[in-house]
């Protein structure tokens, strides 16, 4: 019998978000030479974008739940939406995105169904009957291989930026799923969304960021590194250290206890590389680092070092940059 996948989309300017795609695109990988019947979840409060992405990427079938009360995550509301559908749909897997969302409802409903959950998994590959995933440990120090051994329904949170977009091509049929919010009432709801007007990509989903430290010396100067962002279309990041002093906020903090990232290119600017901020950034698969210090840690996972000034160095660069990019 065909094991049954259910991936959890996301939406973002209603459009499905890229990490949604990445957790696809694996989904697929792992049909190879097994039978697998690939799924996927909607929640909202209007109708999904365009399915026919999704089919692209090889999903066979999209359920659609659809209520007013979900415009915006309640954790309360969506628990119980997913955990109903899994009782009824009842997958084998259930994959998604490690980002804010799902790491915050995916383990409250694996509790509700007696299950396990693996986070930040950056490999995800059979053996035999038992899907094995791969996740860092220790910051980043060890990579560990865990399964979930619960009867059940399995879960397993994929870090964003690590597997390869693929089309498979297929046709994805809508399924409706009526939520039963009915007698519910939140102990909390959301009364107000405020976005920010900028349009590059969250630090988590980025390509290409572009960090500072605290040898930058004040926030002023971050508009150096700004500079060099915006012509890459790419979101500032900075240092613990950078955050504490005041330089940049907290929501722009790499590291082990503020956002853990995976572009394919992140500029480290005067980061000397403590090992909370290398937890957070380690796995990017270009890095090249600027610092005074040829001994700074830094250096030892950088893809190219630079030893000299930022402050001369990071003008010269955004000048050749913007005489690449027009």
């Amino acid at each position: 019998m065909a094991k049954k996948v259910l991936v959890l989309t996301e939406v973002k300017n209603n459009a499905f978000k890229k990490s949604t795609l990445e957790v696809l695109s694996k989904a697929c990988e792992l049909r190879s030479g097994n039978e697998l019947e690939l799924s996927a979840l909607y929640l909202g409060a209007t109708n999904p974008p365009d399915l026919s992405v999704l089919g692209k990427h090889g999903c066979g079938k999209c359920f659609i739940a659809v209520d007013p009360s979900l415009g915006n995550y309640n954790p309360e509301l969506y628990t119980k939406v997913l955990t109903d559908l899994l009782s009824t749909y009842q997958p084998d897997l259930v994959l998604a995105s490690f980002g804010a969302l799902y790491k915050d409802l995916v383990p409250k409903v694996a509790t509700r169904l007696h299950s396990g959950a693996v986070s930040d998994c950056v490999d995800l590959q059979w053996d035999g009957a038992d899907l094995i995933a791969t996740r860092p440990i220790y910051a980043g120090k060890i990579l560990q291989r865990v399964k979930v051994t619960a009867n059940g329904t399995k879960f397993y949170l994929a870090r964003p930026n690590v597997f390869p977009v693929a089309e498979h091509a297929t046709t994805c049929e809508p399924v409706t799923f009526a939520p039963n919010l009915q007698g519910l009432e939140p102990k909390a709801i959301v009364a107000e969304v405020r976005r920010g007007t900028s349009q590059v990509p969250d630090l988590t989903e980025a390509p290409i960021i572009v960090s500072g430290g605290r040898a930058l010396k004040s926030a002023e100067n971050f508009s150096i590194l700004e500079g060099l962002a915006a012509l890459l279309n790419a979101p500032v990041g900075a240092s613990r250290a950078a955050c504490d002093a005041g330089y940049r906020e907290h929501i722009w903090q790499v590291g082990q206890t503020g956002k853990v990232v995976n572009p394919v290119f992140y500029l480290a600017a005067g980061i000397s590389g403590a090992i909370q901020h290398l937890a957070g950034m380690k796995t990017s698969k270009y890095i090249v680092a600027i610092n005074t210090d040829p001994e700074a840690p830094i250096f030892k996972i950088a893809s190219l070092g630079v030893v000299g000034d930022l402050f001369k160095i990071l003008p010269e660069l955004t000048k050749k940059v913007r005489a690449i990019v027009g």
